[in-house]
């Protein structure tokens, strides 16, 4: 298979999202006097990864709104701690998007291996779920915006990853080739099941030792290994 055309999932593969969201949490937990409900930092951050994971597969199923999911992304990691505040749920949900944009540790060798593959001639084109506007921010934050081609969203597309119709905006937005294509990603659900089931090339970026199900093309865990594929 000749590859010209490389989608790169964006959080946890280029961006560092679990570092970065972690440090902005952190700052919440001691700037919003957060220690009247949770013991500790990582339990006020426990609390907000059960809650953020429920509230989005519930809106990858089409179950609640964005709108919704926003709202109450805190709300119910507050509520589960016996704080059912709303407006202070805002406030939090305020603070954590500000801060976490702000940050922009990107997984080790991101930027090593976007320049080689630049180099070498591919098309490079983000694909990440997720809305626009947070997004944009942390690319620009990032200091790779110069090093990609495209950086396609799911809120632009009216779908999510692992769905065909984000695959098919993407091909029809950036004008790559299903078959000249490559995507790579550490999900294996959203980025792995989504590219085999397009008939798409596909390496899952294994960083977490979490078994692949979907026998994707190739597995590394670092993205430097890319070099050796690509």
């Amino acid at each position: 298979m000749m590859v010209k055309y490389l989608l790169l999932d964006w959080d946890d593969t280029l961006w560092d999202f679990s570092a970065n969201s972690a440090l902005a949490l952190n700052h919440c937990y001691s700037s919003m006097g957060l220690h009247r409900f949770f013991a500790s930092e990582a339990s006020f951050r426990d609390g907000y990864y059960r809650a953020n994971d429920a509230l989005w597969a519930s809106y990858r199923d089409g179950s609640i709104s964005r709108d919704y999911l926003v709202a109450h992304r805190f709300y119910d990691t507050l509520a589960a701690a016996g704080c059912r505040d709303m407006d202070l749920a805002q406030r939090v949900n305020d603070s954590y998007l500000t801060s976490v944009e702000t940050w922009s540790q990107l997984v080790p060798y991101a930027r090593e291996v976007l320049e080689y593959l630049r180099e070498r001639g591919y098309v490079l084109i983000v694909v990440t779920n997720g809305f626009r506007g947070p997004q944009m921010r942390k690319l620009r934050n990032s200091g790779l915006a110069h090093l990609l081609d495209y950086f396609v969203v799911s809120a632009d597309a009216g779908a999510m990853k692992p769905s065909r119709q984000f695959f098919d905006y993407v091909m029809e937005h950036t004008g790559a080739v299903l078959q000249e294509s490559i995507l790579i990603g550490d999900d294996a659900e959203s980025d792995i099941a989504g590219a085999k089931a397009c008939g798409m090339g596909s390496v899952y970026f294994n960083r977490r030792n979490i078994p692949c199900p979907y026998k994707p093309d190739y597995e590394i865990t670092s993205l430097i290994h890319l070099k050796e594929i690509l």
